[in-house]
């Protein structure tokens, strides 16, 4: 239960030293995804920021160059990205990269949707059946029904984000490229087509520029009385993501704070959403904020025996600082970067816009390091950290009582070995807690199966009596 410690530390004001973080990832890492296919091209961004040119590269115009088609015949691609990053963008949108690029005077075009469907369907997704919106190809082996009302979400999604950055002085235009959204039936297919960690439920390939996700859990956590565990919009956070990367809010491949992107998409996932309707912007996102209130009630924790909390004097920095150093959030990281977000969005709304359109300058494949983002951060919104960590804490405040929420009894069994088992319980009113304990810290992986279940009762006294009361019964 590590990461508690560190993020009640880290949400109160300070948290722990800057040795204890992490190594700071790729810049894209956290939010999105390379194509299981694309790993040359992984290592050649790896190289390339990991030495950053000694002067900021100079704009040209982009140009077009011939490349090998992988049905035998050639493209023509168009430089992407600073001068000498060997990016090239494909007529499908899709990022590869090239040491030897061809020139040729040819015009660039983009793929018409039907001829990326035909081609698709052809190849990779031979077998999937498709669906063309205004702006999408959907290739899916779920139902038709989630299907179709993916696609509305996704396009009421899109016109929702156009209007609302428009509005605020973006220069946003219509996609360049038919966006692709690859649904599966299933998580096993979703899981089968590549291999992601346990607990990552769909995702963006800012590489390929698609969507992937699947419409049932094929697992035991399929039960109805947990599907409010599994309540976050993957469509619309997911969707966020690949569009604001496609109508110039974020050039993909630039370089971003994670909890902005994260915290972007968290804004746009409303749990208020539907399928088929966008419900906008800020909604308060009431399962995040009931995993900042078990953060910040550190007297529970303690006496749920969940984990030791740090003493006042070992926190070290402020939420701004613990989360600029943070490229692979945990799903409680998700909840405050939803908080820093909503608050700079509807509190300091104006510095906030000035903020995200000096990180929409950033050019793809650029660096920039931690000490880089929290200037450009203090620039916008001023050096005292402590201060805004309070403002912010007032803003959680507001917000929580307009949550009311059920608390969970959480139990958990597995089996060590013969005759011996391992069980532990929690109290919590947050499903990103659950997640995170059962997934990512509770499992033996020296053990054998094991199962759990989240019971939710009004009132936390009696969950924490449950819980009791389940251990005595064992």
């Amino acid at each position: 239960m590590r990461c508690l410690v560190l993020l009640v530390g880290a949400w109160l004001n300070p948290a722990l030293a800057a040795s204890e973080l992490p190594r700071r990832p790729l810049p894209v890492e956290g939010f999105s995804a390379f194509g299981p296919d694309l790993a040359d091209c992984l290592q050649l961004l790896q190289a390339n920021l990991e030495s950053p040119p000694s002067q900021p590269p100079s704009p040209q115009k982009s140009r077009s160059v011939r490349v090998a088609d992988p049905a035998g015949g050639t493209r023509v691609a168009r430089e992407y990205g600073p001068d000498g990053s060997r990016m090239l963008i494909l007529p499908d949108g899709q990022i590869v990269w090239t040491d030897r690029p061809v020139y040729v005077n040819d015009a660039f075009l983009p793929d018409s949707p039907e001829a990326l469907r035909d081609r698709l369907l052809a190849g990779p997704y031979a077998g999937f059946k498709s669906l063309l919106t205004p702006r999408y190809v959907l290739l899916y082996t779920c139902s038709d029904r989630f299907a179709e009302s993916s696609g509305r979400l996704l396009e009421s999604l899109c016109d929702g984000l156009l209007k609302r950055f428009r509005e605020r002085g973006f220069s946003v235009h219509e996609p360049e490229f038919p966006l692709v959204g690859v649904i599966f039936a299933t998580e096993a297919e979703f899981r089968a087509h590549r291999e992601v960690a346990p607990d990552v439920q769909a995702y963006f390939d800012v590489i390929s520029n698609r969507i992937f996700l699947y419409e049932t859990r094929s697992n035991d956590l399929d039960d109805p009385k947990l599907a409010v565990l599994r309540k976050p919009q993957t469509i619309a956070h997911e969707g966020t993501h690949q569009i604001l990367q496609n109508i110039g809010v974020q050039q993909r491949l630039a370089d971003w704070p994670a909890w902005v992107v994260e915290g972007l998409a968290e804004l746009a996932a409303s749990t208020q959403s539907t399928r088929d309707t966008w419900a906008g912007m800020s909604q308060v996102n009431p399962f995040h904020v009931a995993t900042l209130e078990d953060l910040l009630d550190a007297s529970w924790l303690q006496q749920i025996g969940v984990t030791a909390v740090p003493a006042p004097q070992e926190w070290r920095q402020s939420l701004v600082e613990y989360l600029s150093r943070r490229r692979r959030l945990t799903p409680t990281d998700y909840a405050l970067a939803w908080t820093l977000t909503h608050y700079l969005a509807n509190r300091r709304t104006d510095a906030f816009l000035a903020y995200l359109k000096t990180l929409a300058a950033r050019e793809p494949g650029v660096a920039h390091s931690d000490d880089e983002d929290l200037a450009v951060f203090r620039d916008h919104f001023g050096p005292r950290l402590d201060r805004l960590d309070r403002q912010v804490t007032q803003h959680v405040q507001r917000l929580r009582a307009q949550v009311p929420l059920a608390y969970y009894a959480v139990t958990f069994e597995q089996v060590l070995s013969a005759g011996r088992f391992r069980r532990a319980t929690l109290v919590t009113r947050s499903p990103a807690i659950v997640r995170e304990w059962v997934e990512e810290r509770l499992p033996d992986p020296r053990g054998g199966p094991y199962q759990w279940e989240a019971v939710p009762f009004r009132d936390r006294a009696v969950a924490y009596q449950y819980t009791q009361q389940w251990l005595q019964s064992r």
